[in-house]
């Protein structure tokens, strides 16, 4: 029979997963959930013996030490800054923490057309995940969905523009104003005309007629992907309704 998670407690209670986190983590009071509440909450709880994932990682010798990277595109020669500025950086640094962090890509064929997503079941048929970070994407939101409704806290990491709004227990992202501004402020063609170029996969690169300028726009890829990894090794971590969102913000590269 599969565990108990705290959404089959919430509607056995006829509340939130949100109020049985702070129910069962002894918050009810300091949030105002009614004592009656709380009591339906616990007994419900109990009725399923169920144990909040936090508290049952102190109660369990071995916790689960690897977090999951769910990231929406396979690992090709065309796509290096996947594996240099995300995945190397998100194993690095899982290991200051004692932590596995284990890349998760979609299915895909040798010409890297996908040709389906991870699903939850999958992962979690192989592997007790201490938390997941999940690549902000279209194709992901059942995913980080299912996960949360097994009680694995989320993390939602956008590599394309700012935190996303979305459930979970953290939300990162990059605003990219900042780089661009600075590179523009400093680009001016005869004329007075600028221009900036975009690549999909890469960071941007401040661009005069048809000769790209010295002056690349530091994606922080690398740094938000750590931050991701430090919070996902946190002790406690838990989903809510609304994420904490934590801003990166682009910066220029002076040409050497």
């Amino acid at each position: 029979m599969p565990r108990a998670t705290r959404a089959d407690v919430a509607r056995l209670a006829g509340v939130s997963p949100a109020t049985v986190s702070h129910v069962l983590n002894n918050r009810a009071e300091e949030v105002g959930v009614a004592a009656a509440t709380a009591q339906r909450v616990r007994e419900a709880a109990e009725q399923l013996a169920y144990i909040p994932r936090a508290t049952g990682r102190h109660l369990r010798a071995s916790a689960p030490r690897a977090i999951g990277l769910f990231l929406s595109e396979a690992p090709t020669p065309a796509n290096i800054p996947l594996l240099s500025r995300i995945v190397l950086p998100a194993i690095e640094e899982a290991r200051k923490y004692s932590m596995f962090a284990i890349p998760f890509f979609p299915a895909c064929q040798e010409d890297g057309t996908i040709t389906g997503p991870v699903t939850a079941h999958d992962v979690l048929s192989e592997t007790d995940l201490r938390a997941a970070i999940i690549e902000v994407d279209e194709s992901h939101i059942q995913l980080g969905h299912d996960l949360a409704q097994q009680d694995v806290p989320i993390i939602w990491m956008n590599t394309r523009g700012r935190p996303a709004d979305l459930s979970g227990a953290i939300s990162l992202g990059i605003d990219d104003k900042s780089g661009v501004n600075k590179a523009l402020e400093q680009i001016v063609e005869p004329e007075g005309k600028l221009a900036v170029g975009y690549g999909s996969d890469l960071p941007p690169v401040a661009m005069s007629g048809s000769q790209a300028l010295a002056t690349d726009i530091d994606w922080p890829l690398e740094d938000m992907t750590r931050e991701a990894i430090a919070i996902a090794s946190r002790p406690t971590l838990e989903t809510s309704e609304t994420a904490d969102k934590i801003t990166f913000h682009t910066s220029i590269v002076r040409p050497t």
